[in-house]
């Protein structure tokens, strides 16, 4: 339901209506980079999975860090002349991020999500913020921090202290 809720909201917005400015197509973005993540966590807490919520901190919490760290160490001048940090896009990092670990986590609908994020790196380019090889690279950060970070909901690994040593335990549903 959700996912359809963030289609339907990328469909409207996104349509030659609305976006007819760089000022539309930036917050186009806003909205889809920062509630993606927002949906997805949603999502972990319905189903009342604190691990997974924990996973995607990890993974947003790296590919942000990644971003940013790079916008340090290559610093490169937005299209719009409003900064020196277009590379990479951390938008499109965040977005990228939510989808991976939306598809990855719980076998989510990837047309959804991976168009969402996909809406998010082209409104990203139209917005004049980014070129394309920015947010390529944003996307590409954020789809290997969730790959990294991320496990499926059915396969769990435990870790148990025991006297002597520890217990480790593995289980995957078929």
């Amino acid at each position: 339901m959700m996912q359809r809720l963030c289609l339907v909201f990328s469909v409207f917005f996104c349509s030659s209506v609305y976006a007819d400015s760089a000022n539309t197509w930036n917050t186009i973005s806003n909205i889809l980079g920062y509630g993606m993540p927002l949906v997805a966590l949603g999502y972990s807490v319905d189903q009342e999975d604190q691990s997974g919520a924990l996973q995607l901190g990890a993974s947003l919490g790296t590919a942000y860090g990644t971003a940013t760290i790079l916008k340090k160490a290559f610093p490169r001048d937005r299209p719009d002349e409003s900064g020196n940090d277009s590379f990479p896009s951390d938008h499109a990092a965040i977005a990228f991020s939510s989808a991976r670990y939306m598809t990855k986590r719980y076998d989510a609908n990837p047309y959804y999500w991976y168009a969402a994020a996909g809406i998010t790196g082209l409104a990203r380019v139209q917005a004049n913020k980014h070129t394309w090889g920015d947010v390529l690279a944003g996307s590409a950060i954020g789809f290997v921090t969730s790959e990294l970070w991320t496990s499926r909901k059915d396969r769990q690994l435990a870790i148990f202290p025991q006297p002597g040593g520890m217990m480790v335990a593995y289980s995957q549903q078929f």
